[in-house]
């Protein structure tokens, strides 16, 4: 009622508007060609804006990127990073740090393997770290495990013939000694049962008869000793050493193999100039572009549809692509909000490379003129109408 009464002059001058234009339209029936004229023109204006279905796009500013680079950089904390970047349908960013020195002395060269533009694949070795310290703890580790395992073989090798000889013939003789002991005792005590000897001379000859006996019982203990496989405790002792140093020789060594860097893909190398850029390994056999969508649009882009692109470097030329992925969250630009597509485009023949900037466009369907405008008013009037009251 408040915009009848306010719009009441408006609505008048719509009314007497109308009513001359119907008699103007009845005085055109007279003139048959102007009729005609009209008619044609309404219906071509019809379907124009109501049947012809033109094709939908959703478009912006992107920049190309390559699929998968590996880069090679030392960051701000002094550590060498290797940072892997792929994207797609199942992108993937990850990083990983090397600290090959742990000591004020220990120094450490870094020596690129590759040259800029050359071509590599997957296993390919792009750089050596060289650290003395660890060369160094890795000889001193095997000259211990050397030092265990002689002593092992040591243990475990039968006794020299002569060491063998030597320790019967000292048998022999303890033996020899004990016996004559023993006849020396049994003349005393003869002696000794007819009174020419004292007590004391016969505890003499018996004390020399035990030590006698005791020898020869050590010197036989040290032969058996001699020929006698080691103990099992013995060997345990070595093995457990020389495990332990094993263990630690692994550990330096997988610690020097870690200093060589490895492509994990195929690619061209690009040395980077940068500050604390060493080089990248790019794969840019596919490219991807991230499309910006706007919210307004972002329920009409899906996986699977078609992407055409155009970059300032080549103007003549129209690449083309695929929907992989839309994020599920929307990045600040500005004063908006946009969901940035991933799309997948064919590079053949290599010539686009990062950095290059163009326009994409994805193919989001076919609508009339009209749908699009209402689609327009709709957004307007449910979204910001509705956000008066």
């Amino acid at each position: 009622v408040f915009l009848f009464f306010t719009l009441r002059t408006n609505l008048a001058g719509l009314a007497r508007g109308s009513i001359r234009h119907l008699r103007y339209m009845k005085d055109i029936l007279k003139k048959p060609v102007r009729l005609i004229s009209y008619i044609l023109l309404l219906g071509i204006v019809i379907v124009l804006g109501f049947i012809v279905r033109f094709p939908h796009t959703v478009n912006g500013e992107i920049t190309v990127r390559p699929i998968a680079e590996f880069t090679l950089l030392l960051n701000d904390f002094g550590l060498l990073e290797k940072r892997f970047q792929h994207g797609g349908a199942e992108s993937e960013n990850k990083s990983s740090y090397l600290q090959m020195a742990s000591t004020e002395m220990a120094s450490l060269d870094l020596v690129p393997k590759v040259h800029d533009g050359q071509s590599v694949l997957p296993g390919d070795t792009l750089a050596v770290i060289i650290s003395n310290q660890v060369s160094q703890e890795i000889e001193a580790e095997q000259s211990l495990v050397e030092r265990y395992e002689r002593d092992l073989a040591l243990l475990r090798s039968p006794p020299k013939q002569e060491e063998v000889a030597e320790a019967e013939a000292q048998v022999r003789a303890a033996e020899a000694s004990y016996q004559q002991k023993l006849s020396e005792e049994k003349r005393v005590k003869e002696l000794a049962d007819r009174n020419l000897v004292s007590a004391e001379e016969l505890e003499a000859a018996r004390a020399a008869t035990l030590i006698a006996k005791a020898e020869t019982e050590n010197k036989s203990a040290k032969l058996r000793l001699l020929m006698s496989p080691p103990k099992p405790e013995e060997e345990a002792v070595i093995l457990s050493e020389i495990e332990k140093q094993k263990a630690n020789l692994g550990f330096l060594r997988s610690q020097l193999d870690a200093q060589s860097i490895i492509s994990p893909i195929a690619g061209r190398v690009v040395i980077d100039h940068q500050r604390n850029g060493i080089l990248s390994v790019v794969n840019n056999s596919v490219v991807e572009v991230l499309v910006p969508v706007s919210d307004f649009n972002f329920k009409l882009v899906e996986p699977g549809q078609r992407v055409k692109l155009k970059v300032r470097s080549f103007t003549d030329r129209l690449f083309e692509g695929t929907v992989v992925h839309i994020p599920k969250g929307a990045v600040a630009e500005g004063d908006q909000a946009c969901f940035f597509a991933s799309a997948i485009i064919d590079n053949e023949g290599g010539v686009l490379t990062d950095g290059m900037t163009g326009y994409a466009k994805i193919n989001v369907g076919r609508a009339s003129l009209f749908q699009q405008t209402m689609r327009k008013i709709a957004s307007i009037v449910r979204v910001e109408f509705w956000s008066w009251w």
